[in-house]
């Protein structure tokens, strides 16, 4: 699990899935998406800030920053995970939650191809 910090300072978990060897954005990145209107074309740039932390800011395909993308609130129940994680009551880190690829099927643990 890592936290997606969008640019309203709001925060996404999102889990990780490895998939053909490479790391992807799982469960939650849809909703991170949905909720800063992301379509085709769109840019987002990433930074690292540790402890499975990333801010991401969002580019309209003009190359323009999105400005509403500072307004985008989570839309969905596990926004609660980050809360917790920002209390300390959970902890999270990517090297501990990244799904293993079944190599019998091709799919991660969690089901996804």
């Amino acid at each position: 699990m890592v936290s997606l910090r969008g640019p309203s300072g709001n925060k996404w978990p999102v889990e990780l899935a490895k998939i053909s060897g490479e790391l992807c954005f799982a469960r939650g990145w849809k909703e991170f998406l949905s909720d800063h209107r992301v379509g085709y074309g769109y840019l987002l740039v990433f930074r690292y800030d540790g402890q499975s932390q990333f801010s991401v800011t969002v580019f309209l395909p003009s190359s323009c920053e999105a400005p509403y993308a500072s307004l985008a609130q989570p839309q969905h129940k596990d926004i609660d995970v980050a809360r917790e994680e920002e209390k300390g009551l959970i902890s999270t880190n990517v090297d501990d939650t990244v799904p293993q690829e079944d190599a019998r099927s091709g799919t991660s643990v969690d089901g996804t191809p």
